[in-house]
């Protein structure tokens, strides 16, 4: 199961643009090739489908490379590997060009 750490910055920031924290979670958790993509400074892009059908974009960092965590707020208790957990720094909804882009990826992908 995938680890991910949430402090007060994280969570306010990631949830800005109306995704819920278990939206990102799902999305990041199921992520089906190409993605994650690699996005340079040690950042990964993850685009995918919610439970409920929403198309989600999720920006993360491993906890390894996250600069600005803070630990007073982390419960290692429920990290599973701390050194492996995702600190996601963005997350928003798909626009309607990229959810078409997806949706042709995920029936090109279905066909092989």
């Amino acid at each position: 199961m995938a680890s991910f750490i949430w402090d007060d910055w994280n969570s306010e920031h990631a949830t800005r643009h109306g995704v819920t924290i278990a939206e990102i979670e799902h999305v990041v958790a199921h992520a089906r090739k190409p993605w994650p993509m690699p996005q340079g400074d040690n950042k990964f892009l993850v685009r995918g489908v919610t439970r409920t059908g929403r198309y989600v974009q999720v920006v993360y960092v491993l906890e390894s490379d996250a600069e600005a965590i803070d630990y007073a707020q982390v419960d290692f208790l429920e990290l599973a590997e701390i050194a492996n957990a995702f600190y996601v720094i963005h997350a928003r909804p798909l626009t309607e060009d990229e959810k078409r882009t997806l949706r042709k990826l995920n029936r090109r992908r279905r066909k092989r």
